[in-house]
Order: C-alpha cells, then sequence, then structure tokens
C-alpha cells in the first residue's frame, strides 16, 4: 500500500489559527484540499482532532490560556468548526464527536463528558 501525505496549507495551522484567521483563510485551506491526493484518491481518508471547550468552558479556556502563556499557541473549536473541514467528505461512523465516544473501549466508555475536552472525527473519499 502507498501512503500520501500532503501539505495542506501551509500558511495555517488550523491548530493554532484565529478564529479570523480561519475563516478567512477557509476557502484557501478547501481549494488546497480539494486539489490534493487526499480528494482525488477513491478511499483517501481525513482523521482530525481539536481541542473544544463546549464540555467544560470555564476549565478548557483557563488551560488554553495557559498554554498560551507559555508560547504554546492554540485555541478552541466547535464541533460545526470541526465538521466544516470534511466538506466533500463522507464521515465515518459517530461522525465528529467527542473522542470518548468515538469506537470506546472499556476505558473510554467509563469516561464522563465533562472530562473529555476534545472532539475528532474521520472522512473518506468515496
Amino acid at each position: 500500500m502507498t501512503q500520501h501525505s500532503t501539505r495542506l496549507s501551509p500558511g495555517l495551522n488550523p491548530r493554532t489559527a484565529s478564529h479570523s484567521a480561519a475563516v478567512r483563510s477557509w476557502p484557501r485551506f478547501h481549494s488546497v484540499l480539494a486539489g490534493s491526493i487526499l480528494i482525488n484518491v477513491q478511499c483517501s481518508v481525513l482523521a482530525l482532532s481539536t481541542v473544544t471547550a463546549e464540555s467544560a468552558p470555564e476549565e478548557v479556556t483557563a488551560g488554553v490560556a495557559a498554554y498560551n502563556a507559555r508560547g504554546i499557541t492554540t485555541r478552541t473549536r466547535t464541533k460545526p468548526e470541526l465538521e466544516r473541514f470534511f466538506d466533500g467528505l463522507e464521515l465515518v461512523d459517530r461522525g465528529v464527536t467527542l473522542v470518548n465516544h468515538w469506537r470506546p473501549d472499556d476505558l473510554a466508555r467509563a469516561a464522563k463528558d465533562i472530562h473529555v475536552h476534545m472532539y475528532g472525527g474521520a472522512g473518506v473519499k468515496r
């Protein structure tokens, strides 16, 4: 099996970009994605995860501020913001969800959503 890696947008790091920068850069990101090997090869998969504050806004906002204060630039995203990266792909079962709900084992099933601060998902080109 051949594996390909495509750098999607050298000017935008989706993990650290501000919401306004991400919104402004979205057409460029999506056009790069659409022209990449990912979108043009059947059965290619895109898997993403992101920090979210939706499950515990105060705790996560404080954590993100602590990372940023130490020079580790990061930001949170909402579920709809992450779902947008999968436009044109078929979401794998469970879609975009808190990571403890995505193919959970016993340990993940035991985790309370209030303690899970990441969304994840995967999309397939059919």
